[in-house]
């Protein structure tokens, strides 16, 4: 760094001196350096201009290509919002939540649904016979219509609501004399039992219950008895015209979209189109049905249209107008997005961008000028931590936008507690991640009178551990389901074959798995099948009369527990693979059954800040044993939280309690 005003090169002077004789340079000040700079500057941005004028045209297509690229952006956006609710409602269907389902359950599950999603009017659930519960929003009301029809009757109950605060209030109740059958409804003929991301969207139609017109969304599935289901969302005209009639692209520029018989599926932007209610005459008519002059004036280019995309110039009251017409895809429906813009809003941008550029480069100059005079080393370091900071601040929000939705989609694997209610009457779940997302799960199955439970606890925490736990919930209801296994250490010998072979796809084994404590239940011949891969299960129960209590035992007066060992080994690689085994347990009455990850044992905690330890757990599971669940569950979360204090959890806890 130079601190003198001149600039002279002491190595050039004593290079050219010789005998004595000193051979004058130039010496050149640091202003004369910088008008040197200013006037290639000044070339330069000449030179800029004159390209960026002649380079008018090419810009022209790029300011279109980029304003049809933000339109096609914005309206995949728009669909997507259905799309994305959509596949969350789905496959809690494919995973059995809507079995029994009833008008409470359903207004519970999707009124946030049409709350949050206002292009999304209405819900259905249709079977294979017929039955079809279906929700619609009507200004402040919800309205239920409930189908069930057999081979000698056919009823429809209508259902209406008003929701205050969190609750719904029932405002009316009747019947409906009309005939509906869902299966007649393009929306059930055609949807899909096909991949995970491939849905059926509906040519525009007229609903029927609210004689709107519009889109419908639909994807069939099957329980397990092989009957269809079918979930659909509609999704109204009046929404789409609303979103593209107020669609800014420049400021005279327009966007519609156009059927392939050339009705308007979504309105352009016009005066007559201020209020949402101004849509409603002119909702899915012919283009050439609306006096809009841009539109009338370009009829001829836009009907000769077929499918690749187009780029089209016309002229109107003498000014020069551009169209561009691109195909816009929904499922198996191809539909037309046209684009009208004038020259002169482009050129605009243009000019714009010019004049930018020109200060750009002339800020640039001056800064130049000034930082040759100061501390550019301060500058620049100022400059990169700014940058370095802000780089740092957008990733860390795409992370945190990234595990928020990994959170949504574990919690849409991992079964209810409504769910395990229902099954496990009196049991609690404490569940506990150290991060937003968790390695340890829970998990259930049941047919008959059968109920297989489990607490797992997967490599890792956090990311890392959601993502394995989705393969090891995959594993279990695989090797039920398709194999149809129900010995809990046979199970885990399948599952082990399954995690392996997941993560062995490619020369990067991982040796990732889980921690399990797996569980049978059989309630008719009170019995419990167990089985564990480094997890063990604890069973508290009533010390009987004349029963010699082992050495070593974990009892007090009138309860003893019991410890039944898991394998020690996980689900997972390891040097040396044996069968899991299980155990058969006798229940009864009264008996509490726990099993856990070791989360809470591992927790550091307490006056001096050590471990929590497995013999304190046992006892303090032993001291809880004889309180209802709820209150068990409350008095757990009240022991985690006073042993950890303010410190850091150290791993996600998960512990299951089911009293008999």
């Amino acid at each position: 760094m130079l601190n003198r005003q001149f600039i002279t090169s002491s190595f050039l002077k004593h290079i050219l001196s010789k005998d004595g004789i000193f051979i004058k340079t130039y010496k050149f000040t640091i202003r004369r350096v910088n008008i040197f700079i200013l006037i290639i500057f000044l070339f330069v941005l000449s030179i800029l201009y004159l390209s960026i004028y002649k380079a008018r045209e090419y810009m022209l297509e790029d300011l279109l290509d980029e304003k049809m690229g933000l339109v096609e952006d914005k309206m995949d956006a728009f669909f997507s919002q259905a799309e994305d609710s959509f596949f969350v409602a789905y496959d809690r269907g494919v995973l059995g939540v809507y079995k029994d389902l009833n008008v409470e359950q359903m207004n519970r599950m999707f009124t946030p649904v049409l709350d949050n999603f206002k292009l999304v009017s209405t819900v259905c659930l249709a079977d294979k016979d017929g039955n079809n519960y279906m929700l619609m929003h009507s200004d402040d009301f919800y309205v239920n219509v409930i189908t069930q029809q057999d081979l000698k009757s056919h009823k429809q109950l209508r259902y209406k609501w008003r929701k205050c605060g969190g609750e719904h209030s029932l405002l009316m109740k009747d019947s409906l004399e009309y005939f509906f059958d869902p299966r007649t409804r393009p929306w059930y003929i055609g949807a899909p039992i096909l991949g995970d991301k491939t849905v059926f969207w509906t040519k525009p139609y007229r609903f029927m219950f609210t004689d709107m017109s519009g889109l419908t969304i639909s994807k069939a599935w099957k329980d397990r008895g092989g009957e269809k289901h079918v979930l659909s969302y509609d999704v109204s005209i009046f929404d789409i015209s609303w979103f593209t009639s107020q669609m800014e692209i420049s400021p005279r520029g327009k966007v519609c979209i156009l059927t392939d018989d050339n009705c308007y599926l979504g309105l352009p932007k016009d005066d007559r189109f201020k209020e949402p209610n101004d849509l409603l005459d002119y909702l899915l008519i012919k283009a050439d049905s609306i006096d809009i002059p841009e539109m009338l004036t370009a009829k001829t280019e836009v009907l000769k249209y077929k499918t690749q995309k187009e780029l089209y110039t016309y002229y109107f009251h003498g000014e020069k107008y551009f169209l561009e017409v691109k195909p816009f895809t929904l499922g198996d429906s191809t539909f037309k997005i046209l684009m009208f813009i004038p020259e002169d809003d482009l050129t605009k941008d243009i000019q714009i961008f010019s004049w930018i550029v020109i200060v750009i480069l002339s800020v640039i100059a001056v800064m130049t000028y000034g930082i040759v005079q100061a501390n550019q080393s301060k500058r620049k370091a100022n400059n990169l931590l700014s940058i370095q900071k802000q780089e740092i601040e957008f990733k860390n929000q795409k992370i945190n936008d990234s595990i928020s939705y990994a959170k949504h989609l574990q919690e849409a694997i991992l079964p209810s507690i409504d769910q395990i209610n229902k099954l496990l009457p009196h049991s609690f779940i404490f569940y506990r991640p150290k991060d937003v997302v968790s390695g340890d799960f829970y998990w259930k199955y049941s047919f008959d009178s059968i109920l297989f439970y489990a607490i797992a606890d997967c490599t890792g925490h956090g990311v890392p551990g959601a993502m394995v736990s989705v393969v090891c919930v995959n594993a279990l209801n695989r090797a039920i389901r398709k194999h149809g296994i129900v010995e809990p250490g046979k199970i885990l010998d399948h599952v082990r074959e399954l995690v392996i072979d997941a993560f062995s796809q490619n020369q990067n084994e991982m040796a990732d798995g889980m921690d399990i404590a797996l569980c049978c239940f059989d309630f008719e011949m009170n019995k419990l099948w167990y089985a564990g891969a480094n997890n063990s299960l604890y069973k508290v129960s009533q010390i009987k009369k004349g029963v010699e209590i082992p050495m070593k035992s974990i009892c007090n007066a009138d309860r003893i527990l019991h410890d039944y060992p898991a394998t020690r080994q996980p689900i997972g690689k390891s040097d040396r693979a044996e069968k899991f085994v299980t155990h058969e347990i006798e229940l009864e009455k009264g008996d509490c059954i726990y099993m856990f990850s070791d989360g809470f044992s591992d927790q550091f905690g307490g006056p001096k800040g050590k471990k929590y330890m497995s013999r304190a757990f046992k006892k303090f599971l032993l001291s809880i044993s004889d309180k209802p669940m709820e209150e068990q569950k409350v008095l757990m979360e009240k022991e985690f939280q006073e042993w950890k204090g303010e410190l850091e959890q150290v791993d996600d806890v998960c512990v299951g309690g089911v009293k008999i």
